[in-house]
């Protein structure tokens, strides 16, 4: 689906908002990703990653005439769902994140170019009833992985090294009763803001979170209520200032 950002309302920080059913002809869907597009380019793609373990690369150019309906993009196997997309410029290498605490790295080369409606290649093979919760390139300077508990960590990317596409990866985060609900590549000087679901917001700085090894569980970055839990993160950079014009980063998420 396709929307212009000053079609959505700019409101406080408090605000409620504006349901994202009246601003798309969404039927019985959910969100996944919202992603800063100005040009939609042949040499630029979309690397979508799916629950299951699933990655389907498709150049964005095949989205580039919008419908009130939407366009379908990817084949959903049974049970699977969209948990992440990306955009690319099939140089690059990525990591794959799990619910409980893995990662694998491979380069994005290893996953042929599609069109829209197929079904992809395996991405990362999965231990039991583990699932993927995020994509990411391999850039900047850390990986950084947040639980639903609140705890963070940054990891070194080349802790990473020597695993490929449908591999099992390696462990990245010690979850016990937590679950991994994001990881995304950052820089020193990049600043977090971390979402819970009773509505709570807080902003810290990305180099305030230890960096450790591959396996530990993290520092505690955020103190949460009974039965609250965090629910989304979004990285910002502080010095940057993307006006009319200009073109956001490849791997830039925007918040929904």
């Amino acid at each position: 689906y396709w929307l212009k950002v000053y079609q959505i309302p700019e409101s406080s920080r408090i605000a409620k908002g504006k349901p994202i059913v009246n601003l798309l002809n969404l039927k019985d869907e959910v969100v996944t990703t919202v992603i800063p597009i100005r040009e939609f380019r042949k040499d630029r793609y979309l690397l979508f990653a799916t629950q299951l373990g699933q990655v389907i690369k498709i150049p964005q150019d095949e989205f580039s005439y919008p419908r009130s309906t939407g366009t379908n993009a990817i084949r959903l196997k049974d049970n699977d769902k969209l948990v992440d997309v990306i955009t690319t410029d099939n140089t690059r290498e990525v990591v794959l994140s799990t619910r409980f605490g893995y990662g694998l790295r491979f380069h994005e080369e290893s996953v042929r170019v599609v069109g829209r409606g197929a079904s992809g290649v395996i991405g990362m093979r999965l231990r039991g009833n583990d699932t993927i919760v995020a994509l990411t390139l391999v850039e900047k300077d850390h990986l950084l992985t947040i639980s639903d508990a609140g705890f963070g960590k940054r990891t070194e990317f080349d802790d990473f090294r020597g695993h490929g596409r449908a591999t099992m990866g390696v462990k990245n985060m010690q979850v016990e009763r937590d679950v991994v609900i994001h990881s995304r590549a950052v820089s020193d000087t990049d600043e977090i803001f971390v979402m819970t679901a009773s509505g709570v917001v807080i902003r810290t700085s990305v180099n305030s979170i230890r960096i450790t090894g591959r396996g530990a569980k993290g520092v505690k970055i955020m103190r949460l209520d009974e039965n609250d839990k965090v629910v989304g993160v979004a990285i910002v950079n502080p010095e940057s200032d993307v006006g009319v014009g200009s073109e956001p980063e490849p791997d830039v998420p925007a918040a929904p």
